[in-house]
């Protein structure tokens, strides 16, 4: 799947290989992909949708790809 690929691959480049399903807390600076979410903590986990067109922000959950989410 093109969406898991993809996903793989941002969050590789940043030093952790996410399986689906799975569910990792790290701190990076993910501003290169993401420039409204600033240095902290998130959690990735399963989610079913991903909407591109949404503002990032730190208080609520964010579609990523069709396989994670960033709380």
């Amino acid at each position: 799947m093109k969406e898991k690929y993809i996903t793989n691959r941002i969050f590789t480049s940043i030093g952790y290989d996410i399986e689906p399903g799975e569910k990792r807390v790290f701190e990076t600076d993910v501003y290169a992909y993401y420039p409204n979410l600033k240095k902290g903590r998130y959690r990735i986990s399963k989610s079913y949708n991903f909407d591109k067109d949404r503002p990032i922000t730190e208080d609520e959950v964010h579609w990523i790809y069709a396989e994670f989410t960033i709380e």
